[in-house]
């Protein structure tokens, strides 16, 4: 767990933490030259009632070592692994 997910798991309350792993677990991070993809929780993140459409962020792939502007959005059930 990073220093931001502790933080935040010894200020909030039991049920509102889950709620916040849970949302954090489903933003994905997807490597635009390999397409790997990890979740924002993974990478030691939190992301919780963000809304974006088409968010890039530079980022270095852990899987392909590129420095690339990966594509960030929220995976529900009914995503394809673009």
């Amino acid at each position: 767990m990073s220093t931001v997910q502790r933080i935040a798991k010894s200020i909030l309350p039991a049920t509102w933490f889950e709620r916040v792993r849970e949302s954090s677990s489903r933003w994905m991070i997807q490597c635009t030259k390999c397409k790997s993809e990890r979740s924002v929780w993974s990478v030691g993140g939190i992301r919780l009632g963000a809304k974006s459409s088409g968010k890039r962020i530079a980022a270095r792939c852990a899987t392909c070592g590129g420095i690339v502007s990966a594509r960030v959005y929220y995976r529900t059930d009914t995503n394809d692994a673009k």
